[in-house]
Formats: structure tokens, C-alpha cells, sequence
């Protein structure tokens, strides 16, 4: 008889796939497909949440699962786990593992949280060790750091020729939202353009936004680079289908990542960037430390715009170091490979 699995989260739609939950959870979910035969429930709580959390507690209580996973922000996560612990029958209450995205508690001080259900679970998988390190006393069964996991594509980092004269090309490739430091990244870049007399540096702007509020602020940025030739908006349009958009990835010099969004922890858009051998300018929220090094990456102190524009300048007037920081960060991928995730789930006995 084939094993049964529950898999709860929130997973990309044709709407929405520029956030990362989503998109972490499209891919763990995709793993679980291609790589094991358990006959899966999916719930997807991206839509229609009362519907389908209504779903995952009838199927907890009618059916038993040899697997119960559970890849969510830690607000919806710990309430899943406490619905199916409350109502769902005894033999799925030990089958629970929940993969926690993000950074903590951190921002959702005004929410409620069942920690104390984390305990119960088989499995609590963390993004940070900084994050299991907050939470131990939790005295949980068993844990694992999981920071990210992405698609297996083998492209060699691809090198430049970098001349006193040539203009660098930007990405920005994260949601559209005030919060993501989308508007320092555009200033920065005009900052750093008038020290260096012309447009040195080219920003292209891809993203969408997934809540009302982003929307005014996508409105707002349009009509701020309206005209600036420097600046390129793809919107939706420019997202990651398969190794083709790796490809037009490898096409750019530098990666922007000016967030300043409380619960960033581990930035897919940062981990696409490792798969194409491009370098990342950060800020530098909490764990950017971990995460990235002057081996591969640049940090600027976070919110602070000058900063960033002189680390821009510094890029600039030393382009011939992005060579090596291409190759040293694409040397990083394969620690977020789909291998190195299944061969955790099948360490820890969440799968089998």
C-alpha cells in the first residue's frame, strides 16, 4: 500500500509566486513529488484559507498520513500543527514535521503563536541556527537547519571583461514593496551615478507586489523612474520558469538586495543568485553575516543610503574583483541543492 503524506503550505499560483514562502514551499513540495511515491493531500493555504484549513482538519481526522509536513511562516505553521494536534486523530499527532520560514518572531510580536505545540511535533526544521538557538528551551524532539533549498541547475559561472569605461548591470529580483529597500536601491544607484559623472550603473527591476499597500508603493516607483533611462521595470514578467532565467541572470554584474523587512532570514532571490554566479550587494540584516561573505558578496549597514552608494562606488572603481566573486558564490549553490535537502528529510525520518 503506497504511504500517505499531508502536505500544508502556501504555494506559488499563477497570481502569486514573488514571495518567498511560496516559493520555498513550490519547491519543497515538487521534491516531495518527484522524488518519493506517497500518495499526497495537498493544502494549499495561499487561497481560500478558511476552505482549506477546513480541509486539513477533516482529512487529519478521517485518514491516517505516514507523513504529516508543514512549510509555513511560524504564525500559520504553529496553528496548523495545532489544529491537526487538537482534532486529527491520534496516529497523525507523531507525523508532524513543520518547516519554519523566516526569522523568527521577530515583526509578529502582536500575533498569536502556539509555540508550545512545537514541542509535540516529530520535527521542527529552522532556516537559522540563530533562530533553533532563540527557541531551544521549546525542548523539542528533534530539529534541523534547512536555510533554503532551490532547483539543481549545474552552470558554470559565467566571466567578464570589465574595461575603466564599462557600465554595470543591476537586478533587483525580489517583491515589490517598500519593506524589500526596493526605493534605497534606486537612489543609491542616482546617488552613485552623479559621484561618478554618468550612468555607470543600470538597474533593472523585476518583482510584483502581493498586497494592497504594495501596489500604491509599485505605483509610486514607476512614476519616481518615469523617464530615468538607468532604470528598467519587468514587473511579473521576468521570473524564475527554469535554468533559461539562470541564464539571462548570469547576464548581470551585481545583485541588489537592499531589505529592510523584519523577518528576512534566508532570501531565495539571493540563493538564485548563487545558482547564477552573480554577486549580491546586501544590507545587512541580521543574517546576511551567514549567509554571505567578502569572499562573494558585498554588505552595506543597513538603511543607511550613503552607504550603499559608496559601496557602489567602491564595486564600481574595483570591477575587476566581481570576476572572483562570481566564481566564489557560485561555489556556494550546491549547500541549497535539492540533494542536500532530501538527504536531511530521509536523516531526520520525515520521509522514508
Amino acid at each position: 500500500m503506497k504511504k500517505r503524506m499531508l502536505f500544508i503550505g502556501s504555494l506559488p499560483t499563477k497570481k502569486v509566486h514573488f514571495n518567498g514562502e511560496t516559493n520555498k514551499t513550490g519547491d519543497i513540495y515538487k521534491i516531495f513529488k518527484n522524488r518519493t511515491d506517497y500518495k499526497t493531500t495537498k493544502i494549499n493555504l495561499t487561497h481560500f484559507k478558511l476552505f482549506y484549513t477546513a480541509k486539513m482538519i477533516l482529512c487529519s481526522m478521517l485518514f491516517k498520513y505516514d507523513t504529516v509536513f508543514i512549510s509555513k511562516c511560524i504564525v500559520g505553521g504553529a496553528l496548523s500543527a495545532h489544529l491537526i494536534l487538537k482534532f486529527g486523530r491520534k496516529a497523525n499527532k507523531d507525523k508532524i514535521s513543520i518547516y519554519w520560514i523566516g526569522n523568527g518572531t521577530n515583526g509578529l510580536e502582536n500575533k498569536k503563536i502556539y509555540l508550545e505545540d512545537l514541542e509535540k511535533c516529530k520535527c521542527v526544521i529552522f532556516e537559522s541556527n540563530q533562530i533553533y538557538e532563540e527557541f531551544k528551551y521549546l525542548l523539542i524532539k528533534d530539529y534541523l537547519i534547512c536555510e533554503c533549498v532551490k532547483p539543481d541547475y549545474d552552470l558554470s559561472p559565467l566571466v567578464k571583461e570589465y574595461e575603466s569605461k564599462t557600465q554595470l548591470k543591476c537586478i533587483y529580483f525580489s517583491r515589490i514593496c517598500e519593506q524589500k529597500g526596493l526605493m534605497d536601491a534606486i537612489k543609491a544607484i542616482e546617488i552613485a551615478n552623479k559621484k561618478l559623472g554618468g550612468k555607470m550603473f543600470t538597474l533593472d527591476i523585476a518583482g510584483a507586489p502581493t498586497s494592497d499597500e504594495a501596489i500604491l508603493f509599485e505605483q509610486e516607483m514607476l512614476s519616481y523612474i518615469k523617464d530615468k533611462s538607468e532604470f528598467t521595470y519587468y514587473g511579473k514578467s521576468f521570473c524564475v520558469t527554469g535554468i533559461e532565467t539562470y541564464q539571462r541572470l548570469q547576464q548581470y554584474d551585481l545583485h541588489l538586495f537592499p531589505s529592510h523587512f523584519k523577518q528576512e532570514c534566508v532570501p531565495g532571490s539571493i540563493i538564485d543568485m548563487f545558482i547564477a554566479g552573480v554577486p549580491t550587494l546586501s544590507s545587512s540584516f541580521p543574517n546576511a553575516v551567514n549567509l554571505l561573505s567578502s569572499n562573494d558578496s558585498y554588505l552595506f549597514e543597513q538603511c543607511n543610503l550613503n552607504d550603499f552608494a559608496d559601496k557602489l562606488i567602491y564595486i564600481y572603481k574595483n570591477k575587476q574583483e566581481l570576476n572572483d566573486k562570481r566564481i566564489a558564490s557560485n561555489k556556494l549553490k550546491d549547500k541549497y541543492s535539492e540533494d542536500a535537502f532530501f538527504s536531511n528529510m530521509l536523516k531526520h525520518n520525515i520521509i522514508s
